[in-house]
């Protein structure tokens, strides 16, 4: 996943209604490929 589709996904909740549970995880895989 691109640190951009994941921004997108986190401003527009509407386009795929993420879950909070599921995009803690996400952000923090993100941190872990960009470190």
């Amino acid at each position: 996943l691109k640190p951009s589709s994941i921004q997108t996904s986190e401003f527009d909740s509407s386009d795929e209604e993420p879950i909070e549970d599921e995009q803690t995880p996400f952000q923090i895989s993100w941190l872990s490929l960009t470190n």
